[in-house]
């Protein structure tokens, strides 16, 4: 970067209109940056916070307290591309830089999770997905299943629109008092994503799925002679629906056919859609939130519709629905932890899970602290704790693959 301008260059990089090569250029200055915490004091990050502020282009709210990641006493484009590219910035008022900035006390560290995840066919074989080589990887009831180069998995089947038969006229299907479980329904597709893992699957009528970590995925092979698409999941998914028409009786009179998300709990019917369920058992809570098109709700009580821009929230019986903060609902599919004045608790669950450890508390109460950011999920887990330890707040100590909160 020795012959461009960094002020220039760094505007045209936050802008997105940058040349392949001057983005390289940052890229590669991030690449080479020792990324080693070092003892700074009080006054030199807050000399470089405002520094970066004049940089950077002014939201629409004010900017109260910035929390900074990694932040030596640099100046310039240094300090502002360590803030931008290595973990965003942090906008909230909860969070606001200490003069204890130690790194977090680490025996060892832990990388970040992966796509890593099995595949059980309805034969009862199991696929490490990690491990299998691009290409075909099985074939299942004339259905190839195939391993794409950036991991992708896809179910090839016929790519003619779905063909239901029988005298299904009406639709979706209705919750009369009794949910059907997969279970009841032997012969299934079985994703498993471990903790630390994730996946990105197209099912058999071209839906995309992504799988967030610590979940299962249940799917038939083909979606054919079936007047619904039913898929059954326990976790954390984010769906974009493709919209299937299919003819009835003989009479070309052509129909849309319903997806349906089967939970513990509730059932979600789509006809083309992008989604997101979260549906922890240990949460104890179904969050649905919509990006695109319509979704119905349903218990075996009740049932709700919602819209773009809401959330559906249910515990087994009663839904309640609010507005939500899509792009944090989704954030997760999008490679970021985005936090919104959550809980310290709700915070570590999902660092628990991408970096496949435990989180145990020396005080119960510090679970209840709030915390706001966005933070890359792609950084070791001693950069995430160092920029919630920034607070001052809390501290932490890792050991093996246990992670201990501390005052």
């Amino acid at each position: 970067m020795d012959d461009k301008d960094p002020k220039d260059l760094l505007l045209k990089y936050t802008s997105g209109t940058c040349s392949e090569e001057e983005k390289r250029l940052v890229d590669d200055w991030y690449a080479s940056y020792n990324t080693d915490v070092a003892d700074i004091s009080f006054e030199e990050v807050e000399a470089a916070r405002l520094e970066v502020l004049s940089l950077l282009p002014q939201p629409k709210k004010s900017v109260k307290k910035i929390l900074m990641p990694w932040l030596k006493p640099l100046t310039g484009v240094a300090a502002a591309c360590t803030l931008i590219y290595g973990i965003h910035y942090f906008l909230k008022e909860e969070i606001v830089p200490k003069t204890d900035t130690k790194t977090a006390a680490l025996v060892n560290d832990i990388k970040p999770g992966s796509n890593k995840a099995t595949l059980t066919l309805p034969n009862g074989k199991t696929i490490d997905l990690a491990d299998a080589k691009e290409g075909e990887i099985a074939s299942e009831q004339n259905v190839k299943i195939i391993k794409k180069a950036d991991g992708q998995l896809l179910y090839l089947f016929n790519p003619d629109p779905v063909s239901a038969t029988g005298k299904m006229d009406s639709l979706p299907s209705k919750i009369t008092g009794k949910i059907s479980y997969a279970k009841d329904h032997p012969g299934l597709n079985v994703i498993m994503t471990p903790s630390g893992g994730q996946y990105n699957i197209v099912l058999p009528d071209g839906t995309q799925v992504w799988v967030n970590a610590g979940s299962t995925l249940k799917f038939p092979s083909t979606f054919e002679d079936m007047p619904e698409r039913r898929v059954y999941l326990s976790g954390e998914a984010y769906f974009e629906v493709r919209q299937i028409q299919s003819v009835l009786n003989m009479k070309r009179r052509a129909r849309k056919v319903p997806f349906i998300v089967q939970t513990n709990t509730q059932e979600i019917t789509v006809l083309g859609t992008r989604f997101n369920i979260n549906s922890y058992d240990e949460d104890g809570l179904i969050k649905t939130t919509l990006a695109q098109g319509l979704v119905k709700v349903s218990t075996p009580s009740e049932n709700v519709t919602i819209k773009p821009g809401q959330a559906a929230y249910s515990s087994g019986t009663v839904i309640r629905v609010e507005k939500t903060d899509v792009a944090a609902d989704l954030a997760w599919k999008n490679g970021e932890f985005n936090f919104d004045s959550d809980n310290l608790s709700e915070v570590m669950k999902k660092i628990a899970r991408w970096y496949d450890v435990k989180v145990v508390y020396t005080d119960p109460n510090l679970g209840s602290k709030p915390f706001s950011g966005i933070i890359t999920k792609y950084a070791n887990i001693s950069e995430v704790l160092n920029l919630l330890q920034l607070t001052g707040a809390i501290k932490f100590k890792v050991h093996g693959k246990t992670v201990t909160v501390m005052k």
